[in-house]
């Protein structure tokens, strides 16, 4: 890797939420601006890694068919084959992850499968260096020799690779582990109170273990459970560091929100409402009925980025009609909105003028998924 390659700028792109101050560096989010060729390459040594097979099936994120909607019907399969029990589920938070993590101990877990592929990471991990820019202000160059780069392609796979061993504890049809990069949940299904908190608190544990010889370590402030059909006297009371873990009536993980009812009615809502909004907002910049605004054709491409892809996110483990109806009404009435068309404008006609596919809600789950492939 030339080291002309190593040479980057870091921005603050966007602030983070509900932080005390913002005059603090990591209230914000930032992202290092690499140059073209450096991320190809990094590219193609990601595509390398993915093919050496070093990661368990439950960990997701940063290779291909382990994406979001995977991780999720990992959970769904979790909770349906558990529909007679309880469940107590936790999310855990790992505390600077990608500005932790020991390269070289990394690069050497991936030169057992693979040493050239080992030693080339670890001499493009070394002797990176970044300027900082924040309000048409740039700071000098900073060597940034620990962690890996935020935004570089290859620093998803290899955080995943750095906690492997974290996640590899022995599960079984009463619990499971679901990594997405750093995003940790882990899932107990129980019958009894004693047993189940038993079980659920030895994962937390060992997870702490794990993640301590890596020099990790959980977020007290941002781990959170939530309890799936659970009566009161019968909810487990986990601990992480001698405080109890916060309990969630609504816990997001990956852009979904679950509930203690572990049904899709509500999420389904919450996308449709969203939708509502955006279609709103597309209106207000066509021009079907005013001067400089956006044309049809632009409408039509804000509608397939936005609208759609809201909407149908997740849309193959939702197996009932009255679900799919819904989500087919709140996107025509979107459209509408966007164009400003009547009302009685047939949908179907809509659908071939944005090649929209025609959606029937006679399929069974499987079918569902099939008739269109959401996107994130």
């Amino acid at each position: 890797m030339p080291d002309s390659w190593k040479r980057s700028s870091t921005i603050l792109i966007v602030p983070k939420a509900n932080k005390p101050s913002y005059t603090i560096a990591k209230s914000w989010r930032p992202i290092q601006l690499q140059l073209i060729l450096a991320k190809t390459m990094e590219r193609i040594i990601t595509n390398k890694l993915t093919n050496l097979n070093l990661l368990p099936d439950n960990m997701y994120g940063g290779r291909k068919n382990y994406g979001t909607r995977d991780a999720i019907r990992a959970l769904d399969t979790f909770v349906e084959s558990n529909r007679n029990r309880n469940i107590c589920i936790t999310a855990l938070d790992v505390e600077g992850g990608f500005d932790n993590l020991d390269l070289d101990r990394t690069c050497n877990m991936i030169g057992e499968e693979d040493k050239h592929l080992g030693d080339w990471i670890k001499s493009w991990g070394h002797h990176h260096q970044t300027v900082y820019g924040f309000n048409g202000r740039t700071s000098k160059p900073y060597k940034t020799d620990k962690g890996t780069p935020q935004g570089s392609p290859l620093s998803p796979i290899l955080f995943l690779i750095s906690v492997k061993h974290m996640v590899s504890i022995k599960t079984n049809k009463d619990k499971v582990i679901l990594t997405y990069v750093d995003d940790i949940l882990t899932a107990t299904a129980y019958v009894t109170k004693t047993k189940g908190q038993t079980q659920h608190q030895d994962t937390i544990d060992r997870l702490c273990e794990e993640a301590a010889k890596s020099n990790y370590r959980f977020s007290t402030l941002k781990n959170e459970k939530i309890y799936i059909r659970t009566r009161g006297r019968e909810r487990l009371a986990p601990t992480m560091d001698g405080a109890f873990i916060s309990q969630k009536e609504e816990l997001r993980w990956l852009e979904y929100f679950i509930t203690e009812n572990w049904g899709w009615a509500q999420y389904i809502k919450t996308l449709i409402n969203k939708v509502a909004r955006t279609g709103k907002a597309i209106s207000t910049l066509t021009s079907r009925y005013q001067i400089g605004g956006l044309n049809a054709w632009c409408t039509q491409r804000l509608i397939k980025g936005l609208v759609i892809p809201q909407l149908t996110y997740g849309i193959e483990l939702w197996s009932k009609k009255t679900h799919i109806k819904e989500v087919v009404k709140a996107l025509h009435g979107a459209i509408r909105n966007a164009f400003k068309l009547e009302t009685k404008t047939p949908t179907l006609a809509i659908d071939t003028e944005l090649g929209i596919p025609h959606w029937t809600c006679t399929s069974s789950r499987d079918k569902i998924g099939s008739h269109s492939e959401p996107t994130h």
